[in-house]
This record gives C-alpha cells, sequence and structure tokens, in this order.
C-alpha cells in the first residue's frame, strides 16, 4: 500500500515576507487611473508597482 501524505487544510503560503501594512493613501481618480496603467506596463499588481517606486526612490 502506498503511503499517501495527508492534504494541508488552508491557503498555501507565499513567499513574500511582509507583515506590515501600511495605512491607505488618498489619490484622484486619475492618479489611481495612471498608477493602475503603470503597473500594468510593468507586468506587476499595483501593490508591487508602488512597493519598487517607493524602494527606488528610499
Amino acid at each position: 500500500m502506498e503511503s499517501t501524505e495527508k492534504k494541508r487544510r488552508g491557503r498555501p503560503p507565499k513567499d513574500d515576507n511582509a507583515t506590515e501594512v501600511l495605512p491607505p493613501i488618498r489619490v484622484t481618480p486619475e492618479q489611481k487611473q495612471r498608477y493602475k496603467n503603470a503597473a500594468k506596463k510593468a507586468s506587476l499588481a499595483l501593490s508591487a508597482w508602488i512597493k519598487s517606486v517607493a524602494d527606488k526612490n528610499s
């Protein structure tokens, strides 16, 4: 008889170790659309794009 590993429950762990949350920032609808477009152009999620821009400038 083959031994089978039990399937783990829940969401699989992510590779991202980010545990802190920044407070929300207020932007205009135009800014939000520009940021979304820039993230899409860079093939990144919006949050990943924001982090990359912040990291470049810190």
